[in-house]
C-alpha cells in the first residue's frame, strides 16, 4: 500500500497498532449476539473485517433495547438476522446464524469449521460447556487459534484468553467450567449494562490484537470491577 492509499485508508488511525494483514486473514466466530457479542461484532465491523460469522437462536425482546442497543422495530426479529442486515451496510462481511453456536459445525460447514478466532459471549455456563465440548469432540480446539471469552455478573467483567495451541491453557480453561447453579446469582436488574458490554468487547478485541501482534497474551484470565475500576489478575 503506497503512502497516498494509506492516508486515504479507513484503517489509517490504527495501522501501527493492528497488524492488518494478519487481522484480515482470520475467520472469526462469535457465540452469542446479545450485549457483548453484538458489541464485538460491531467493533470488528468498524475495523473492516470481512470474515466474520456469528450465531444466536434468540429474538430481540423489549428488555434487550436498553442493554443491547437494538431498535424498537427489531422486537420479535432474530438477533442474528438483524445484526447481519445492519453490518452489511458497513465495510465488513458478517454471516448470522439463527442456531445455537455448537450446532453450526456440521461436516459441510466450511466457514464455521475454518474459524481461527472464537469469541464466546454467551451468558450461561451450560452454553459455554456445550460449545466447548462440541468443538473439542470435532478436534477444532487446537492449532494456531484463540478463544476469547467474557463472563459478566453485576459490575464485574471477567475476560479469558486461551491460546488453543497450548494444551495446558486448554486444561486451565476447562478447570473454570462449572454448573450454572454454582455461579453468582445476581438480580435480573443488575446483570448487564450497555456500557459494560462495550468495555468487555473493547478488552476482548484488544486481546485479539495482542495475540496477533505478539503471538501470546499477557493476562490469560483477569477481572475488571467497574465501580472502583480495579483489575485483578487471576492467571
Amino acid at each position: 500500500m503506497n503512502k497516498q492509499n494509506v492516508e486515504e485508508s479507513p484503517e489509517l488511525r490504527y495501522t501501527d497498532t493492528v497488524p492488518l494483514q494478519k487481522f484480515r486473514k482470520q475467520t472469526i466466530g462469535i457465540a452469542g449476539l446479545g450485549a457483548t457479542g453484538k458489541a464485538v461484532a460491531t467493533t470488528l465491523s468498524v475495523m473492516g473485517h470481512k470474515g466474520m460469522w456469528g450465531s444466536d437462536p434468540d429474538e430481540v425482546e423489549i428488555k434487550n433495547l436498553g442493554t443491547q442497543g437494538w431498535h424498537e422495530k427489531d422486537i420479535g426479529e432474530p438477533k442474528a438476522e438483524v445484526l447481519m442486515d445492519t453490518l452489511s451496510n458497513r465495510r465488513s462481511t458478517f454471516i448470522g446464524n439463527v442456531y445455537k453456536f455448537e450446532d453450526c459445525f456440521g461436516d459441510g460447514a466450511e466457514i464455521p469449521r475454518s474459524t481461527t478466532v472464537f469469541f464466546c459471549c454467551v451468558d450461561t455456563m451450560r452454553a459455554r460447556v456445550a460449545i466447548w465440548n462440541t468443538l473439542k469432540s470435532k478436534h477444532l480446539l487446537q492449532g494456531h487459534k484463540i478463544w476469547i471469552e467474557s463472563r459478566i455478573a453485576s459490575r464485574i467483567l471477567r475476560i479469558m484468553t486461551i491460546d488453543l495451541s497450548d494444551g495446558a491453557m486448554r486444561k486451565y480453561y476447562e478447570s473454570t467450567l462449572y454448573s450454572d447453579s454454582s455461579a453468582f446469582q445476581g438480580a435480573c436488574t443488575d446483570r448487564m449494562t450497555y456500557y459494560g458490554a462495550g468495555i468487555a468487547a473493547g478488552l476482548m478485541v484488544s486481546q485479539l490484537v495482542n495475540w496477533l501482534n505478539y503471538g501470546n497474551v499477557n493476562m490469560v484470565d483477569f477481572m475488571l470491577e467497574t465501580i472502583g475500576v480495579g483489575v485483578t489478575r487471576i492467571k
